[in-house]
């Protein structure tokens, strides 16, 4: 890691390229790909919460917690539902608990809206609202980080193959080789 622009871009250097990542769609996608391996996993990684989180569900939230509940649970939430209040005891390990309100809400509610069609499968629809999910757990851009957690992302970026778009398509990372850049500044 060289260094950060504009507290929103890694530049990192790697076999002779720099390579711009976008800290929070990259964050965005490991978590999301974290997510979703845990979907075929019996035991998920959680962190347990040392005070529950409770959060207040609509009608429809509550359906898809329920419709889903198993889903849910396999990436890592431990729950308890009492009423329309959901007592949230675990959280997946990549999630931090100040995000955790707005992850699990963002998450029930692409459930329960209902923009999955007869045709996509129900692993389609979970994963599409796992888009969502990641999008709300990851760091944002604009805000300073730790270098250990910066130096995590690159390190997950640049050594998966699989790795080089956000859930949502924008692009992680771009290269800029050394011979580009002494093309630019006529090096020979």
């Amino acid at each position: 890691v060289v260094g950060e622009a504009f507290a929103t871009y890694i530049v990192a250097e790697m076999n002779g390229s720099l390579f711009i990542i976008d800290k929070h769609a990259a964050h965005e996608r490991i978590i999301f790909e974290d997510l979703k391996a845990k979907l075929s996993n019996e035991a998920p990684n959680s962190q347990m919460l040392l005070f529950p989180i409770e959060i207040k569900l609509t009608t429809g939230e509550q359906s898809s917690l329920i419709e889903w509940e198993n889903d849910i649970k396999k990436t890592g939430f431990g729950y308890v539902i009492n009423g329309d209040t959901v007592s949230i005891s675990e959280i997946p390990a990549e999630i931090e608990p100040g995000a955790t309100e707005d992850t699990f809400v963002t998450l029930l509610e692409k459930l329960s809206s209902g923009e999955a069609d007869a045709q996509n499968s129900r692993y389609a629809r979970f994963e599409r609202a796992l888009y969502q999910c990641s999008c709300k757990a990851a760091i944002k851009a604009g805000r300073i980080y730790d270098s250990g957690h910066i130096k995590w992302i690159c390190d997950r970026v640049l050594t998966l193959d699989n790795i080089k778009y956000c859930p949502h398509g924008r692009p992680i990372a771009f290269e800029i080789s050394k011979h580009f850049l002494e093309k630019q500044f006529e090096r020979k």
